[in-house]
């Protein structure tokens, strides 16, 4: 991506994890995930949505689950869009970003869960 972004710093890291990845994630602007399998869980993903960090990816796997695009983040599945989208950052709202994850914390999933099993026995009584 780095010949792509004209006059922004731009370094891969590789895997981090603890107080590191804290800072990262406090001082970025955006997590990219230009993944090309249809990843399944994406932690890094809600990981950053948490702390107010949009997300420029890829339409792949659980990625469409997770960014609105527009909204916490956007999806491309070409590279150009992708680094175009990252031009377009200051127009997300970092709170709009934490409340989507909200719903992936375990007690959101748990709610999410028992809405759903509710609703199943409401549809289908037994």
């Amino acid at each position: 991506m780095r010949p792509l972004v004209d006059g922004t710093s731009v370094t891969w890291v590789g895997g981090v994890a603890g107080e590191r990845k804290e800072r990262l994630l406090r001082s970025a602007r955006a997590l990219l995930s230009p993944i090309r399998w249809a990843e399944p869980g994406a932690t890094g993903v809600v990981e950053a949505l948490a702390r107010g960090v949009p997300v420029v990816g890829t339409p792949r796997g659980v990625l469409p689950s997770l960014v609105e695009h527009g909204r916490t983040g956007f999806l491309a599945a070409e590279e150009d869009d992708l680094v175009r989208h990252l031009h377009q950052l200051d127009t997300l709202d970092p709170q709009a970003c934490r409340e989507a994850a909200e719903q992936w914390t375990p007690a959101g999933m748990a709610r999410r869960y028992l809405d759903l099993y509710h609703r199943l026995l409401e549809e289908n009584p037994a």
